[in-house]
């Protein structure tokens, strides 16, 4: 990655026979920390928080009078971690970006910081995605193999075999119980209209109507 990749281009300058007072407006609208000193299209220096923090000075007086007049550069093809190298070992904030000395951006240390921020938030959302069809899936799959498990253990414990026994016992045991019941009902009544639906649900009722004609 290049220092070009993540610089701010056309950076906020200002004049050495600016007032430092448009300066600290700068700092307060724009919301950033540095300022290049540009005269005649040369870099000549550069203002930062710090420099209005540390250096007395008054708000009317020109900006050459707080300035760093060494302002750092770097080259717009420099990799981004030498630019952090340098940020680091010279203990400041920002570094002029200059191509055949001409001004052409700047890149500041919460470029940097930022820059790094989005990296690791992209590896993050590439891990994230390979891991998604896996737990996707993962959820999918539990009632069929719960389904599974269930057939398995139904069928280790032989339920369904016990279950046909029992129905079959509790159908014959109540065929049982309504031949027996059906006779002494319709004994009671006028058996000659059930000769037929009595005979064929019991053959020891057909033989007391017999046997009674």
């Amino acid at each position: 990655m290049y220092v070009s990749d993540i610089m701010t281009t056309n950076p906020i300058t200002v004049s050495p026979d600016d007032k430092i007072f448009k300066v600290i407006k700068i700092f307060e609208t724009k919301k950033i920390g540095s300022v290049l000193v540009v005269h005649s299209g040369q870099l000549v220096g550069i203002v930062t928080r710090s420099d209005l923090k540390n250096r007395s000075h008054d708000n009317s007086d020109d900006v050459s009078t707080i300035m760093s007049k060494n302002a750092q550069t770097i080259h717009p093809n420099a990799d981004v971690k030498e630019a952090e190298y340098r940020i680091n070992q010279l203990g400041i904030n920002a570094l002029a970006v200059v191509y055949e000395s001409r001004v052409v951006g700047i890149i500041t240390r919460y470029d940097i910081q930022s820059h790094a921020k989005k990296i690791i938030e992209k590896e993050e959302k590439k891990y994230h995605q390979k891991r998604e069809p896996h737990h996707k899936q993962e959820p999918q799959n539990r009632p069929i193999q719960k389904i599974t498990r269930i057939r398995q253990s139904v069928h280790k414990s032989g339920f369904i075999e016990k279950f046909v026994g029992i129905a079959i016992i509790c159908i014959i045991f109540g065929a049982f119980i309504a031949n027996i019941a059906f006779p002494f009902i319709l004994m009671g009544g006028e058996i000659q209209n059930h000769y037929i639906f009595t005979a064929f649900l019991h053959p020891v009722l057909l033989t007391m109507i017999l046997n009674q004609h």
